[in-house]
């Protein structure tokens, strides 16, 4: 029987815990790395292998490369930082491992605003300052995948919910208005299955490398999950506030649509809608 790869999660966070997690219930050798040691050592004691790395140190990338192992898969969730050295020191760590295949966590957040309309990974993207940091870390990455013989496969991602965070929990703080009137459209994923197209990725062939969305069946208003999640919580609904003062994630609208992963992998979210994953594992 062959050995499975193993995979490193770079940056151990939400997604990259429950990762983890999954592989180590399936019996699949898996690794992660965190910046903190502290933390490393939590996750360790939880029964997680993890190890502190900080990769945004000088010797980041030489670091990361002794850690990875030939053939092996790297996840990697860290977001790019200010200066583009977070992506640079990646690039040159895939170039000297030759890892397997190397799976980015992106953001939707690189397209350009459509005022609701659709949109997929052939649709314009976004010049702001955070759209641009994410471009730039698809490309640096894709293009030291090139040359080191690796697929790679970066996977936009749209609001994250579930196992402790999300809407609900901003709700419950007092932090959500109807900014706009909550008639912007949203797009969420549940974090089971971000892990769920992240395992999908691993499985594909080779020739499947390249961006895909991530998002449920169910785009949907802030004003209808604002609304949902009031009734559920038991809470009032919150008041409308102008849509300049909400958050930069909360005054877009578009629906995003994952029809090239779903037919390129098989991938389907567990949950279709907020409404089975919050019931599920909120």
């Amino acid at each position: 029987m062959t050995t499975p790869p193993s995979t490193r999660v770079l940056g151990v966070g939400h997604v990259g815990r429950r990762l983890l997690e999954t592989l180590g219930a399936d019996g699949l050798p898996a690794r992660g790395t965190v910046r903190d040691p502290g933390r490393a050592d939590l996750l360790r004691d939880a029964g997680l292998y993890c190890v502190p790395l900080d990769l945004d140190e000088h010797a980041g990338a030489a670091s990361l490369g002794a850690l990875l192992e030939e053939g092996e898969h790297l996840v990697v969730t860290l977001p790019p930082d200010g200066s583009g050295l977070r992506a640079r020191a990646l690039a040159q760590a895939v170039e000297l491992a030759r890892p397997g295949r190397v799976i980015l966590l992106s953001s939707t957040g690189v397209y350009a605003e459509v005022g609701g309309g659709e949109v997929d990974e052939e649709s314009p993207l976004a010049d702001t300052p955070a759209a641009l940091r994410r471009r730039e870390m698809e490309a640096t990455l894709a293009g030291a995948c090139e040359r080191a013989g690796a697929p790679f496969f970066a996977l936009r991602l749209p609001a994250i919910y579930g196992h402790g965070r999300g809407l609900h929990r901003s709700l419950e703080a007092g932090r959500i208005r109807l900014w706009g009137g909550g008639e912007q459209l949203l797009n969420r994923i549940h974090v089971d299955d971000i892990v769920g197209a992240i395992l999908a990725v691993m499985e594909a062939p080779a020739d499947a490398a390249g961006v895909y969305n991530l998002s449920d069946d169910h785009p949907c208003t802030l004003r209808e999950i604002v609304t949902w999640l009031c009734e559920r919580l038991e809470l009032p609904l919150p008041p409308e506030a102008p849509l300049e003062e909400a958050p930069l994630t909360l005054q877009g609208s578009k629906l995003v649509r994952s029809a090239r992963l779903r037919e390129r992998t098989g991938w389907a979210p567990r949950y279709p809608s907020y409404r089975e994953g919050m019931a599920a594992a909120p």
